[in-house]
């Protein structure tokens, strides 16, 4: 409420009361109440049914990363080979390479579930520091939502495919090679071991006959002194004679 105050030429003052009264404004309140609970319920429940019925929109979302080919080893840092580029992946995504296999194999399931989807957009972002994408679809079912990834996953197979199967050629054609070096390998190194194995038993005769020449050695050496212990004739001196040559013999094979 505002009051005005005026003064006449006499110094007096009158107050009036020229703006809208306070009690008047809650008086129409409340006369007008029920219009105005009628509007704000309407209000409510306009604003509700409007939520309800409005189509709910989904985001679903994967993450992707190129498939490794081929590492080539070049010492000390190898050279990993991808499948292609994250780059070049997003591009031909983006371009819509693949919307009408997805929309072809879709419908083939769903029945036409798509027609209205002719033109596919996935949102595709490449997360920090990482060698991946992450694709994603806007739709009205979680469900569809899955449908459609999956089968650009399964497009994505398909275009890379030939691409796969050149390198797992390449790389079944250097694992024969490694294996037949492997094979030969082993076959040397069975080689080895066996001549290596003779060896073995051939020092182990030897030592046995080198220890049969020592044994007779000493029995000769033995004899000898017997011998020589007798009174001399020209028999022991014959035998003399021959156990000397006969030991010697035998140290010539022992050493």
């Amino acid at each position: 409420m505002t009051v005005t105050i005026m003064s006449d030429a006499f110094g007096k003052s009158n107050v009036n009361e020229d703006e809208i009264n306070l009690a008047e404004i809650l008086s129409n309140i409340w006369e007008k109440r029920f219009l105005i609970i009628a509007v704000v319920m309407t209000l409510g429940l306009g604003t509700f049914l409007i939520n309800w019925y409005m189509p709910k929109i989904y985001s679903v979302d994967t993450v992707i990363s190129p498939g490794i080919l081929k590492v080539v080893d070049e010492g000390i840092k190898n050279e990993i080979i991808y499948i292609d580029t994250i780059e070049n992946i997003k591009a031909i995504i983006e371009m819509g390479t693949f919307n009408s296999g997805i929309i072809k194999k879709i419908n083939e399931s769903e029945g036409n579930k798509i027609e209205h989807y002719n033109n596919l957009r996935f949102k595709i972002n490449t997360p920090l520091k990482s060698n991946s994408l992450k694709i994603t679809i806007e739709c009205n079912e979680i469900a569809f939502g899955e449908k459609v990834l999956n089968e650009l996953i399964n497009q994505l197979k398909l275009n890379y495919s030939k691409k796969v199967t050149y390198y797992q050629e390449q790389n079944q054609f250097e694992i024969s090679g490694l294996e037949k070096i492997i094979e030969n390998q082993e076959l040397k190194k069975k080689s080895i071991q066996s001549k290596i194995m003779s060896f073995d038993n051939r020092i182990l005769e030897l030592k046995m006959e080198m220890e049969n020449i020592s044994k007779n050695t000493e029995k000769l050496i033995f004899d000898q002194e017997r011998f020589l212990r007798k009174p001399s004739n020209e028999n022991n001196v014959l035998s003399s004679i021959l156990f000397t040559n006969s030991i010697q013999t035998n140290l010539s094979l022992k050493n």
